[in-house]
């Protein structure tokens, strides 16, 4: 994180949501940044495990700074109204975490930040309940 870095103005944020590249640069980061994880969009928004994904996972569980970086990347699809994306994502962490318990050291991160970063109440309360 850059300390001398200014926080992203509203101005600015409404200018980048309406720029395609912008989007699509967003996008293929997001993309990257599952890869990283151990995970990947598939048809229709779907987000599923890679082949690799224990290895991922085990990376992704060691290194806890991470799940500062998944707040923040939930944060970044809301901000940009990207939806769809964010839900997926948390309906697939929450399967991980609660279901198969692959990624249950997420659990708190899950309750405390992940779910927070919804700005819709009623979808919030949809997934509080979920867990």
């Amino acid at each position: 994180m850059n300390m001398n870095s200014q926080p992203l103005q509203q101005e600015e944020l409404e200018i980048m949501k309406k720029d395609e590249e912008i989007k699509k640069k967003l996008m293929k980061a997001f993309q990257r940044m599952l890869k990283f994880y151990g995970m990947e969009i598939k048809k229709d928004s779907n987000i599923e495990r890679t082949k690799n994904y224990k290895e991922r996972y085990k990376n992704l569980i060691r290194n806890t700074h991470n799940f500062l970086r998944i707040t923040r990347i939930l944060k970044c699809l809301a901000e940009f109204e990207l939806f769809e994306y964010q839900y997926e994502w948390l309906e697939f962490l929450i399967k991980e975490i609660f279901e198969t318990k692959e990624l249950r050291k997420l659990e708190n991160s899950m309750k405390n930040f992940f779910i927070q970063t919804i700005k819709d109440d009623e979808k919030k309360r949809y997934f509080l309940k979920k867990i």
